[in-house]
């Protein structure tokens, strides 16, 4: 059965590939830091042996005062798939990841699994691609800044790539420029829209398509896109509480993907809902679902908005990133009915056994009209009852009094999802 936290484990992002172009670059002409007491530069320095592929993390420590962020800029050398800077709840730097491990945290280190499989992550505080011209997030409007507490552990996480016949040294810089607190009136947030639910076929094409509700009123400023190289496009739209709908953003590759911005910005009111579609076309002799590497995909869309709702940032019912993309709908773009879907489900192997090849076409594969039903059966089922059931469930969630828990404690869900049809 699938577990939340694949969801929080494959939330890699702000980000976007960046081409192994420009191989001679030096990095000294990445990326100057900001003037003195203007901010703070933070970078990534790793080295990656000839076809080598890996995710790496290095921990820093924001500055005394903390930072109003209200610009930022991030470069990324030759060896950089993308890169992307997560605020974590540590009081100081840890050496123990979450299985108990210790790890040398001093400098560069390697988290293969992605960043949230081995460390705590709250949200996602910058990012960047396009190794050659970089990538900017634009001036904030006056009063509006990103804040970052002083003493905040921060965490780069980096994707790298070398695809040349010999080593290589892959860099990356990331440059807060700061305003003074008492400038800011209004604390702006990042938000990583990121749906998991992702097979495509061998030799096929296939959708992921999935809505995340506005909880409060908000101004959103940018939107950017992202998907690995059997993307090809993605679209998205602004739905009101209403039902209608205006196009948000769309982009039409995974490569050189357009970063939209809206000055002053983009209303979305309380009980509209982001809804966006990534599209896939798969020309290898495989099946392709999500994850973290080149081989897998990914659908995201992401952007800075104000003013700072964390729920909205990570599509979360508490806000926090432990039930990111939690609060989400998830659509199917198939024709198959919501028992049918649920049936799918219930005989899906585990994700850690097929990489949610059996999984995630029973989402893909669901016709839209009963999104919301199949969504909501699907989730008590994989929180395997919630809190009602935690006690039948502390010894397992195989034994017969967790699924007999289980069952009774999402039998309204599951009711509304064999009464849903697709017409």
């Amino acid at each position: 059965m699938f577990r939340p936290s694949v969801l929080r484990s494959a939330a890699v992002l702000f980000l976007a590939v960046v081409g192994c172009t420009d191989a001679e670059k030096k990095v000294d002409e990445l990326l100057e830091p900001p003037p003195p007491g203007k901010g703070v530069q933070y970078k990534m320095v790793t080295n990656l042996e000839p076809g080598e592929e890996d995710e790496r993390c290095k921990f820093v420590v924001s500055p005394p005062g903390g930072l109003w962020v209200n610009f930022e800029q991030v470069r990324n050398s030759a060896g950089s798939h993308h890169i992307f800077v997560w605020k974590t709840p540590y009081a100081e730097i840890p050496t123990v990841n979450k299985r108990g491990e210790p790890v040398d945290t001093t400098d560069v280190f390697k988290c293969s699994d992605g960043v949230s499989a081995d460390w705590d992550v709250d949200a996602v505080v910058a990012g960047g691609q396009q190794a050659s011209a970089g990538q900017d997030m634009e001036l904030l409007p006056e009063g509006v800044a990103l804040q970052i507490p002083e003493g905040t552990v921060l965490v780069l996480f980096g994707h790298f790539l070398n695809p040349q016949d010999v080593p290589i040294e892959a860099e990356v810089r990331v440059n807060f420029f700061t305003v003074p607190r008492e400038t800011v009136t209004t604390e702006a947030a990042i938000y990583v829209h990121y749906n998991p639910f992702i097979r495509v076929g061998a030799m096929a094409t296939a959708d992921a398509r999935m809505s995340c509700p506005v909880p409060e009123d908000i101004t959103i400023l940018g939107a950017q896109s992202h998907m690995h190289a059997r993307g090809m496009g993605l679209d998205a739209s602004l739905v009101h509480a209403d039902g209608t709908s205006e196009p948000l953003y769309q982009s039409k590759s995974w490569d050189d993907v357009p970063v939209k911005e809206w000055r002053p910005g983009q209303p979305a009111a309380k009980g509209s809902a982001i809804d966006f579609t990534c599209h896939y076309s798969n020309g290898e002799n495989r099946v392709v679902t999500q994850g973290t590497s080149s081989r897998d995909e990914m659908c995201v869309i992401t952007g800075i908005y104000y003013p700072v709702n964390m729920p909205f940032a990570n599509c979360s019912p508490d806000g926090t990133a432990e039930k990111f993309s939690l609060a989400a709908t998830f659509i199917g773009t198939g024709s198959a009915t919501c028992a049918q879907s649920l049936s799918c489900i219930n005989a899906a192997k585990p994700t850690s056994q097929d990489k949610g090849d059996s999984l995630y076409g029973c989402i893909v594969n669901s016709c839209p009209k009963v999104g919301k039903q199949l969504t909501g059966a699907f989730m008590c089922l994989a929180a395997h009852g919630g809190p009602a059931c935690n006690t039948a469930c502390a010894a397992g969630t195989s034994t017969t009094e967790c699924k007999q828990c289980t069952q009774q404690a999402c039998q309204a869900p599951i009711g509304a999802c064999l009464a849903a049809t697709c017409n």
